[in-house]
């Protein structure tokens, strides 16, 4: 049986494609973290609402 070698996938791209791919991953991540701590704080915001109007009718 033959040995293969592992193979990597880094040998597609040249450093300055590699480069690029990680810049645009990085800011698609941002943004999409970003997003979800807005949707996340505004849902604080309204169960705290919410909190607060219960308790004082």
């Amino acid at each position: 049986m033959a040995a293969h070698q592992t193979p990597t996938h880094d040998d597609h791209f040249d450093e300055s494609e590699s480069n690029q791919h990680l810049a645009d991953d990085s800011e698609a991540w941002n943004g999409v973290t970003g997003l979800l701590l807005f949707i996340v704080s505004i849902g604080l915001s309204l169960a705290m609402l919410t909190l607060y109007l219960s308790r004082n009718p």
